[in-house]
């Protein structure tokens, strides 16, 4: 079985492409309780919900970002028998887990990151792997999983990891000083608030997560993976 999850116009085009193949559509919940053996993923945000919904079949991400090695709908449609044959490579993407202290925060496919709510005020940052790193001034950071250093993460100048790099991209954003400095780093990542000019919000995967008090380190390690479909040829 297929499931197709995703705007409803593209889904109905894939749905028809799939003419005589059992596919399962519908709510994100409907198509993960029909357990199918792959899903296409229509656009970022279905990929993100699939994955934090611990869903682990190999998924076919399709107009979901240059990170996840997606394809576009005509490449999708026209695939659809391979995919019911399982005539298909796959490859795998680390998943973040973020701990406030001992509490867990959420998952992120992409990146986590820490921001000043408010505009015009900075905060400072403490970052620690193996061991200390750095500490900086700087509107906020965000740590991307290879998949997520193609987005917001290059945008704030750090660098695209190659999809098999085991580890992760450490940029602040608009960090307060004449050299910035960006790192690749080997998780878990600690990142420590060590002095706060207004509140700061905790966002995965471009999603708003909750308020970070400053007296809670931030821990971010990878907990899971999940596969991408990827056509041979």
């Amino acid at each position: 079985m297929i499931g197709l999850v995703g705007p409803d116009s593209t889904v109905d085009e894939l749905a028809t492409a799939a003419a005589g193949i059992e596919i399962r559509r519908g709510s994100l919940d409907a198509v993960v309780r029909g357990d199918p053996e792959v899903v296409v993923a229509v656009g970022e945000r279905a990929v993100i919900d699939l994955i934090t919904a611990g869903f682990r079949a190999p998924i076919l991400p399709v107009d979901a970002g240059s990170g996840l090695g997606s394809v576009d709908p005509a490449v999708a449609k026209a695939g659809m028998d391979r995919l019911e044959r399982g005539d298909f490579l796959t490859r795998d993407h680390p998943v973040l887990g973020v701990r406030l202290g001992e509490e867990h925060a959420g998952l992120a496919v992409f990146d986590a990151m820490l921001v000043t709510r408010e505009p015009a005020r900075i905060s400072e940052y403490s970052i620690a792997a193996d061991g200390p790193i750095d500490r900086f001034r700087a509107d906020g950071v965000v740590v991307s999983t290879p998949a997520g250093s193609h987005g917001y993460s290059n945008t704030a100048g750090g660098p695209i990891l190659g999809t098999r790099t085991e580890a992760v991209s450490v940029v602040p954003i608009a960090a307060f000083t004449t050299r910035t400095d960006t790192w690749v780093l080997d998780p878990p990542v600690r990142i420590g608030i060590e002095r706060d000019e207004g509140e700061i919000t905790l966002l995965l995967d471009d999603r708003e997560q909750r308020t970070v008090p400053n007296d809670r380190p931030v821990s971010i390690s990878v907990v899971a993976d999940f596969e991408t479909i990827q056509f041979d040829g």
